[in-house]
């Protein structure tokens, strides 16, 4: 009889310990589940990016808040230049460092030093440093290598506080396909981009036509206002007019004298107009006098036949926003005040 009672609770208890085992694998599989369609609703909005901007916004911001990171960054291999002309002339935003143009695959070599594989490891300081700037603690990364049709696009990086997030025992599996879908979601993105501009770039003189003037003028005009900044413009009248065979040298003159963040359009038939975000009067008189010196390096230019003005907007403190209207009439006014103090190139 003992033998027997024995030998049902010994049942019994190898029976709970079954069923203990089975709920931890199905809580284990429900966890998974959940893990799964955090991943999959990320991607579903990288997927439906509708410009780069947002692209590396979700990539660089929101992923910190959906993932719980301390921080991420993102390295793009630019070999021929293409991607820092591309942002040059769009609106991609500020990510203080954490998005960086490199020229060279070596920056992907030394984080990849054999199979371009997705690492997670701890990260020494010098490192969170370089990849992680302004990141108040990084005990550990998630590094992912990305790839489009076999070659090198860049590298983005998934910065955790805590040392045990990422570790070699993880699966990374999920993140494989993350890394996957970045890189074909910046690759359309940046080719979607570049397509579009190209529509908006007058063909002969290679700057922006006067579409592309107005939609960056209410950008920049937006921008300033929203940080009480800045915004300055160099407007330059020619009496050769628009068809002029020197009027691509001028341009290109036009483009050598600006930085990257400034806007060069053509306005009308005889006059191109170049936008300087975060420039005050002083700065744009300076920037004015670098363009009036290209100018008149240009061999055979008539130089009495142009004209270079400049005007600077400051934005004020309002507790009320800015009107769409109202901006637009600063934006014209910006330019029109630019043109009327426009002196002649000879002087």
């Amino acid at each position: 009889m003992k033998e027997r009672i024995v030998v049902e609770m010994s049942i019994a208890n190898e029976n709970r310990r079954l069923r203990e085992i089975v709920q931890q694998l199905l809580d284990k599989i429900d966890d998974n589940q959940k893990v799964l369609k955090h991943f999959q609703s990320f991607e579903l909005q990288l997927l439906n990016a509708a410009s780069v901007h947002q692209l590396f916004q979700l990539l660089l911001d929101e992923s910190c808040r959906h993932f719980r990171l301390a921080s991420a960054s993102l390295l793009l291999l630019d070999e021929d230049g293409s991607k820092d002309q591309l942002f040059g002339r769009i609106q991609v935003g500020n990510f203080h460092n954490r998005l960086q143009l490199r020229q060279s695959p070596d920056f992907y070599q030394k984080i990849y030093p054999s199979d371009p594989i997705v690492m997670l490891q701890e990260v020494d300081v010098l490192t969170a440093t370089r990849l992680f700037p302004g990141a108040p603690k990084v005990g550990s990364a998630a590094f992912l290598p990305l790839m489009d049709q076999h070659r090198v696009i860049g590298s983005l990086h998934l910065a955790s506080s805590e040392s045990t997030r990422f570790t070699s025992a993880k699966d990374a599996n999920l993140l494989e396909h993350l890394a996957a879908i970045v890189s074909r979601c910046i690759s359309a993105c940046l080719e979607r981009e570049a397509q579009q501009l190209q529509k908006e770039i007058d063909p002969v003189l290679q700057v922006g036509s006067q579409r592309y003037l107005q939609c960056a003028m209410q950008r920049e005009l937006e921008r300033t206002a929203n940080c009480s900044g800045y915004l300055a413009c160099v407007a330059v009248q020619s009496c050769m007019g628009g068809d002029h065979p020197l009027m691509p040298k001028v341009a290109q003159a036009l483009r050598d004298a600006v930085r990257k963040v400034d806007v060069c359009a053509r306005f009308g038939e005889d006059q191109l107009v170049v936008l300087l975000p975060e420039s005050d009067s002083r700065q744009a008189q300076a920037t004015a006098a670098r363009i009036s010196k290209a100018l008149q390096q240009i061999e055979g230019l008539p130089c009495e036949q142009f004209k270079v003005g400049v005007n600077a907007w400051k934005a004020r403190k309002s507790k009320n926003p800015i009107t769409e209207d109202k901006l637009a009439a600063v934006g014209q006014s910006l330019i029109d005040e630019a043109v009327a103090s426009a002196q002649p190139l000879a002087e």
